[in-house]
């Protein structure tokens, strides 16, 4: 469940959708009062704040948003447990696997139900499946399904015909899975918003249109009630749902901003309950050095990274000389202490440290801040001390935090190496758009991986939709296909070590540090526990009574 992160401290922006825009928000929904005051919101739903997703469609959902979003909409087979543990039954029943690995029996529940009452079946996991597979759709995460038989080559149009993709359904409650090769991680990825499925008669009688607000049909815990494009997306619980009695929320609240002041702000009037990557710098400061309580402050781990993407299509960034500077150019140390201050580790790594206690993998030796080396390379690049060296353009997305950062290592690369450096920020979408288009030297740019580092890597695969930077190496490449192919733990491990050396060798990207996920939680909230794929599923949170709220 590869994701692009939140545009905030808690989550870093990655890259722009691919294909069409499949559900642009529409008009708002009946069920929730129009016009209603900013922040009047029924006292029983939780309201937490963030940007506005491009898209709430399983298949096209690619930053943290769009998929927080979906895995509450939406159920698949397995679900995510409460923080880290692991998944748990969704619309499965029971699972049976073959004696060899490559075969995988779903048993569905009886009970399972879209919101207009119409049964969940088989049929429509291997239409979501497929359609997700689909190269006319251009899903940016489509990869994810790759280790089942023949998803690869359908996506990426060496077959013409789904059907040969090794998913089936022999009746409406029976799904055979067929697989590449044996998968240790294989319910930890349906877990995730790719594997979603998603009502084939919906999205075949209104096309692009099937997810707004007064078509949408979903199977999760929520439905999608109301969509005010900039201002909030209103979710309700869902009463068809098969465990809606467990459900202690009656609805919940994106009110959308790209503002942690304005975020902050609405935190202290007691008008929302959650603030994922938006908590003022003054305030991380602030409590960092005791001079404000900090009893609402949560600074959790995420397996995620903020790195700059470098545009290998353009001079000067084809120049491995030239990468090299600016990555011994930058100190991390130095970044994260002036620009952050939320718990994030400088990165010298690609893929997180969090994941030595998840999955034991270790990464390799990683980069080190030296700027006497970094001149030596860019002198090696005929640029010495910076002379003749082209003003490059870093861009980034818009807010307060962005522009802390990216200001601090604009101010690094002119004083290390003597370049120019020229700022510029644009709101989310166009940020999105800006990326995926090619149109930058240099990229603010993250990624926020799941339990398995392998998804992360796949970002830097040679013509992958996530490699905005179009970053090539058959090598790399090939040791992807090879921890794709291993099935025993510690040669999976050795293979991703071998994978991530190349790329760090290559310098591919910039890495500059592993995220944590600051943020204000009221206290009113029981039932949060961290999670370090950044997926709080809103079955398992309550909201105590409003008078027990002594912000």
């Amino acid at each position: 469940m590869l994701r692009l992160g939140w545009p905030g401290v808690a989550f870093a922006l990655a890259l722009t959708l691919g294909g069409c825009r499949c559900d642009s928000p529409g008009t708002p929904g009946s069920e929730t009062a129009r016009g209603q005051a900013a922040g009047k919101f029924p006292p029983d739903y939780f309201v937490w704040t963030g940007p506005e997703p491009r898209s709430v469609d399983p298949a096209l959902v690619a930053d943290a948003p769009g998929s927080y979003l979906a895995l509450n909409l939406f159920e698949g087979l397995y679900v995510l447990g409460p923080g880290d543990s692991a998944p748990r039954p969704g619309v499965a029943e029971r699972m049976v696997l073959s004696g060899d690995g490559l075969t995988v029996h779903f048993h569905l529940r009886a009970d399972a139900r879209w919101s207009d009452g119409t049964p969940v079946t088989a049929d429509d996991f291997v239409f979501a499946w497929r359609r997700v597979l689909d190269p006319r759709l251009g899903s940016p995460g489509a990869h994810d399904l790759w280790r089942i038989l023949n998803a690869r080559a359908y996506n990426e149009g060496e077959l013409d015909d789904p059907a040969e993709v090794g998913v089936r359904a022999l009746d409406s409650r029976h799904l055979v899975v067929a697989l590449e090769h044996p998968d240790p991680l294989l319910i930890h990825a349906l877990a995730g918003s790719r594997f979603l499925p998603t009502p084939r008669h919906v999205v075949l009688e209104h096309g692009r249109r099937w997810t707004r607000p007064e078509h949408i049909v979903t199977n999760g815990h929520f439905r999608l009630t109301e969509w005010r494009p900039r201002e909030h997306i209103v979710l309700a619980r869902n009463d068809r749902h098969h465990a809606a009695e467990t459900v202690a929320l009656a609805g919940a609240v994106l009110r959308v901003t790209d503002s942690e002041t304005l975020a902050a702000r609405w935190f202290d009037r007691g008008e929302v309950h959650y603030t994922p990557g938006q908590v003022p710098f003054e305030r991380l400061v602030a409590a960092a050095e005791g001079r404000r309580e900090a009893d609402t402050l949560r600074l959790d781990p995420l397996l995620g990274v903020a790195y700059l993407a470098f545009n290998h299509r353009r001079a000067p960034f084809d120049r491995i000389e030239v990468r090299r500077a600016f990555a011994l150019a930058v100190d991390r140390e130095a970044l994260v202490r002036a620009a952050l201050r939320g718990g994030q580790a400088p990165a010298g790594t690609f893929l997180p440290t969090r994941y030595a206690s998840t999955i034991g993998y270790e990464s390799p030796p990683g980069l080190t801040f030296n700027p006497s080396q970094a001149r030596a390379e860019l002198a090696a690049a005929g640029f010495p001390s910076g002379v003749g060296f082209p003003e490059i353009t870093l861009v980034y997305n818009t807010s307060e935090t962005m522009q802390r950062m990216m200001t601090v290592v604009a101010s690094q690369l002119r004083e290390h190496l003597g370049v120019r450096v020229r700022l510029e920020h644009q709101e989310w979408m166009s940020y999105l758009d800006r990326v995926r288009r090619g149109d930058f030297d240099l990229a603010r740019f993250a990624m926020q991986g799941d339990y398995d580092p392998l998804e992360l890597l796949e970002v830097f695969r040679a013509g992958g939709r996530n490699n905005i930077g179009d970053y090539t190496s058959a090598r790399f490449d090939a040791l992807l296909d090879a921890v794709r192919r291993e099935g025993a733990r510690d040669r999976r491990l050795r293979a991703l070590n071998e994978a991530e050396t190349v790329l760090l060798d290559d310098m591919a990207m910039l890495p500059l540090y592993f995220y944590t996920r600051p943020a204000l939680l009221s206290p009113r909230v029981q039932g949060f526990e961290a999670q370090s794929r950044g997926a709080q599923l809103l079955c398992y949170l309550d909201l105590l009574p409003a008078e027990r709220d002594h912000r």
